[in-house]
């Protein structure tokens, strides 16, 4: 009496390698083997570069020289960058008055910005005396911003 086999048998693989096999044999000596591979190669995605980081937009440091300064006499300002490069800068003082002093411009080559000016007549106010500086640095659409004050005597 004849009998018949039948094995089917399927693996997966992380390389997607699948191995399909199917074995008939009957008992009197007669074998069919049928054999199907499919190999399928991924290809390989490309990693990301990672690109440099900007220097960190800020200020090396402000300095505003005289913190007490009489009307008409010269007031100095000076700005370093933290990056030595060129960058935009806002410079903006206040007077309790309201009146207002204000600089656009750009820092030289190396972040360095300076100016002197004279403070004017009737800056001050019956209220206060204090002048408030606004120092804005720019770069692209990166901003770094402080402030400092000083006082106008009469």
């Amino acid at each position: 009496m004849p009998t018949a086999t039948a094995t089917s048998t399927a693996t997966a693989v992380n390389t997607a390698t699948a191995v399909n096999t199917a074995t008939s044999v009957p008992t009197d000596t007669a074998t069919a083997t049928a054999t199907a591979t499919a190999t399928s190669t991924d290809t390989p995605v490309p990693t990301a570069t990672s690109l440099p980081k900007p220097a960190v937009l800020g200020f090396g440091y402000v300095s505003v020289w005289y913190h007490f300064i009489s009307v008409g006499h010269k007031q100095h300002l000076q700005v370093q960058a933290k990056s030595h490069s060129k960058h935009g800068i806002w410079v903006t003082v206040q007077f309790p008055s309201g009146l207002t002093k204000r600089w656009y411009t750009e820092t030289d080559n190396h972040g360095l910005w300076k100016t002197d000016f004279v403070i004017p007549g009737g800056s001050t106010s019956k209220k206060s005396n204090r002048a408030l500086v606004t120092f804005q640095l720019w770069k692209g659409k990166r901003t770094a911003k402080t402030f400092s004050s000083f006082y106008v005597v009469r």
